[in-house]
């Protein structure tokens, strides 16, 4: 029986590295089925979940972002050399055939030891300004997948790009086709929002979390305040990121305004399409 090839994707800790990332997995397991697929990450607990409940497996490598002082500088060298180790004997204990490198300080890493054990690598760019580890690994990587041509001037000359677009996940597409099944295209979506609107509140989504997404957690409940009665009638759904749901409780509870907050939204996409409004930051993956 032949034994199908290990694709291996590396990187995470964000939502933003993480999500395209899976996208790609769910159309490699239904082009290859017999592929065995496992992503490797710093090890959070909600990416961990993630990963599992898409049906992937999931491996820790230690890996620390960009020191700010003094003291995070020791870590960051010691925990990324363990990861470069760890990654190292991982490739070839598990006989990966293909790295994708995703962004994030663990793809670097897992990409490095790549490159030094022979093993083909892609890396996937969700920006205009590509990360650390695409302009670093750009030139020696198999084919750079882009989001935005845009990308090419912050690249290695010689850097292979193929221009693709950011990967939706598969329950984005799904809800998509059947939104516009039948060839009715926008006019089947205005009738499902039509219907939607009668029959529930009109709804307003805040995707808060990490980087750039931070602030909305802040400035989102001080705008609605301003409203006013505006607001009466809508429903609001608040999803804050790790670590900054009671935060953003409260600031709601000061501005007078009902809203539910959740750290996060795991049925993200049959939400989005049974919503009205939604405030996002303007990063590649969002825009997607």
């Amino acid at each position: 029986m032949a034994v199908g090839p290990h694709i291996l994707f590396a990187g995470g800790g964000t939502a933003g590295y993480l999500h395209p990332g899976i996208a790609v997995a769910a159309h490699l397991a239904k082009v290859i089925p017999e592929a065995r697929i496992t992503f490797a990450g710093p090890g959070h607990a909600r990416e961990k979940h993630t990963v599992r409940t898409a049906g992937y497996h999931y491996a820790i490598i230690p890996s620390q972002p960009v020191p700010q002082n003094p003291i995070q500088a020791l870590r960051f060298v010691t925990d990324n050399v363990a990861g470069y180790c760890a990654a190292h004997w991982m490739l070839g204990e598990q006989r990966a055939s293909l790295v994708v490198g995703l962004g994030g300080f663990t793809s670097t890493a897992v990409v490095w030891a790549a490159q030094s054990r022979g093993v083909p690598f892609v890396l996937l760019e969700q920006n205009a300004l590509p990360s650390r580890t695409t302009r670093w690994f750009a030139r020696e990587a198999a084919l750079v997948f882009a989001a935005f041509d845009e990308v090419r001037p912050h690249l290695h000359v010689q850097a292979s790009v193929k221009v693709t677009g950011n990967p939706a996940r598969p329950a984005f597409e799904d809800l998509f086709h059947r939104t516009c099944a039948n060839g009715k295209g926008h006019i089947a979506k205005g009738e499902a929002l039509a219907d939607a609107a009668n029959s529930r509140p009109k709804r307003l989504v805040v995707l808060g979390g990490a980087g750039g997404a931070r602030s909305l957690n802040d400035s989102v409940p001080r705008a609605l305040k301003k409203i006013g009665n505006s607001l009466s009638g809508w429903q609001v759904i608040h999803q804050t990121g790790e670590g900054q749901l009671q935060e953003t409780e409260n600031r709601y509870r000061k501005c007078g305004i009902e809203a539910l907050a959740v750290s996060f939204i795991d049925e993200i996409a049959s939400l989005l399409f049974a919503s009205d409004l939604v405030v996002c930051r303007s990063g590649g993956t969002c825009l997607a």
